[in-house]
């Protein structure tokens, strides 16, 4: 009777020895499979480092216009999904001198 109990403890081990090791290869392989993914790490405007898509097909950007137009330039505008801004208070005035030499004001 004892000599059964003490190999029944033991095939326990083992089979939970032979999970901890599948799990662990599982885990290994996962995270290897998201490295090949095609990621790769940039800094942000506000110096973070994050990872991103090596090839991103789709893209909100928060600006005023500057992004989206390089990237209509660059001819990838097509993956933009969203536009957005912080939208400050903006009151606009410009003054220009005119050929004539008088000064044109512009407000709001």
């Amino acid at each position: 009777m004892e000599c059964s109990a003490v190999r029944v403890d033991k095939n326990r081990y083992v089979v939970k020895f032979l999970r901890v090791v599948i799990c662990s290869i599982a885990l290994v392989a996962g995270i290897a499979g998201a490295c090949m993914a095609g990621t790769k790490m940039v800094t942000d405007m506000r110096g973070k480092l994050v990872e991103i898509p090596a090839s991103p097909k789709r893209v909100i950007t928060l600006d005023d216009g500057f992004i989206a137009g390089v990237m209509t330039v660059l001819g990838v505008q097509d993956r933009i999904i969203a536009l957005g801004s912080h939208c400050p208070v903006k009151i606009f005035k410009y003054s220009y001198p005119t050929v004539d030499g008088e000064e044109y004001t512009y407000m709001n």
